[in-house]
């Protein structure tokens, strides 16, 4: 968390914030849910199983993925200058 909060706070000073929140939301709902369906025995895998490996095996290139994006997002249209007009 250390390393993506200094992101996700510039993240949130953008117009891309909302969306960017919902996205990771549905991720998550989509990562639990098959999760759940294997461990309730209705299927017999968990299809997402080798992305979610994937991304707790590297922690620091998700880090840097989003404070790529925050970066992004802050240069392309920041969320302050819409406000101000």
């Amino acid at each position: 968390m250390a390393l993506v909060m200094p992101s996700l706070l510039v993240l949130a000073r953008t117009a891309v914030y909302p969306a960017f929140r919902i996205g990771l939301a549905l991720v998550g709902l989509v990562f639990s849910v098959s999760w759940m369906l294997e461990r309730s025995t209705l299927t017999s895998v968990d299809p997402f199983e080798s992305a979610q490996t994937w991304l707790v095996g590297h922690p620091l290139l998700v880090a840097a993925a989003v404070a790529t994006g925050a970066v992004a997002a802050r240069l392309l249209k920041p969320a302050d200058s819409a406000a101000r007009r």
